[in-house]
This record gives structure tokens, sequence and C-alpha cells, in this order.
């Protein structure tokens, strides 16, 4: 949650272009900044890999917490339909306030999402928190990308899109990895 606040805070001072009229590029060819695209690319990266460092302990988790496979299946299952139902508003939100703006209401509610899972309630309850996730993720998920794409020139886009997505395949694979081996040495020590 440090990590979010901190990569939100530096969000906050990102360039954004202004929001065009919604017809065309708002970026003319050749003309996009491209100085916080790092910035904004090791932003995601760091989000991604921090995300992945405890994906390994949600099934645990839902074990300790006395869930059988079929309850934790709903659990999973509810993000789906409300990310469906929640991405068009944050579309429309994007197209009138712009990615970025997105990006930082949204950043800031996930970084309050694990207290909710920390506080004890029922099987009910975490599925309501799982409700809250895909409402809130969603406006990352559909902003993520074009956000992304206003900071490049559209010559690069090819080409830095992949080493983006490249950076977060990377995040996402050694973050599982480092909560796997986190969880290995935990059960040691415990």
């Amino acid at each position: 949650a440090a990590f979010r606040l901190a990569g939100l805070v530096c969000m906050a001072f990102q360039y954004e272009p202004p929001v065009g009229s919604g017809r065309g590029p708002q970026v003319e060819a050749g003309s996009a900044p491209t100085p916080g695209l790092g910035r904004v690319a090791s932003f995601f990266g760091v989000f991604h890999l921090v995300l992945f460092v405890s994906a390994p302990y949600f099934n645990p988790y839902m074990r300790m917490a006395g869930l059988d496979y079929r309850r934790i299946s709903w659990i999973l299952a509810a993000i789906f339909p409300v990310k469906m139902l929640f991405l068009p508003a944050w579309a429309r939100a994007a197209s009138r306030y712009g990615s970025r703006r997105v990006i930082l209401v949204s950043g800031m509610l996930t970084s309050i999402l694990p207290l909710l899972w920390a506080a004890p309630g029922g099987w009910v309850y975490l599925v309501g928190v799982q409700v809250l996730n895909g409402m809130v993720w969603g406006g990352i998920e559909i902003c993520e990308i074009p956000y992304l794409l206003s900071l490049m020139r559209p010559q690069e886009c090819t080409r830095k899109m992949a080493g983006y997505f490249s950076l977060r395949s990377l995040a996402d694979c050694l973050g599982a990895l480092g909560g796997d081996l986190s969880m290995r040495r935990a059960r040691a020590w415990g």
C-alpha cells in the first residue's frame, strides 16, 4: 500500500495532454512529450510487481478463513461482471477528465482495498470486497494503455509498448516468484 501511495504522488506531477474533443488523435504526430514515460511505465511495473508478490497468499488466506474452494471460486468470479458493468463508466470519466485523473482516483482507491481484505468477515463480506475490487480496478485497466500511448510519439508506440509489456511481464513474474519465496520462508519460520 505504501508503494502505491508513493507512486500516486509521483503520478500527480506527471504531464497529461489536454483532453481533446473526442475526434481523432489528441496529440499530433511527432509532438507528444515523452519525458514522463519512463516514470509512468516504472510506476505501473512496480504496481504489478507488488500486486503479484501478494498473489500467492490469496488461496492460503481464504483457506485460513475457513472457506472451501466453491466459495473461493465465487469470490474470485465476483470481480468480472462488476468490471464489465463499470468499465463504460470509467471510460466516460476518462473521456471527460482524462486518463491520468482516472488513474489517480482509481489508484488511490486501490491502496485502500488491502485494508478491507484484512478486516474480519464472512464469505459474503469477501464477495463484497471483491465487488469493490472490480469497480476500482476497472479504472486502472481501462486507462493504463491509453495514458501510456498519450505519452508517446505515434512512430514510437510499437517499440515502446513492446518494452512496456516486457517490463510488466517481468514484474509480474518476479512478483509471483518473490511472493512464493516469501511464503516458503514464512512456512519455514512458522
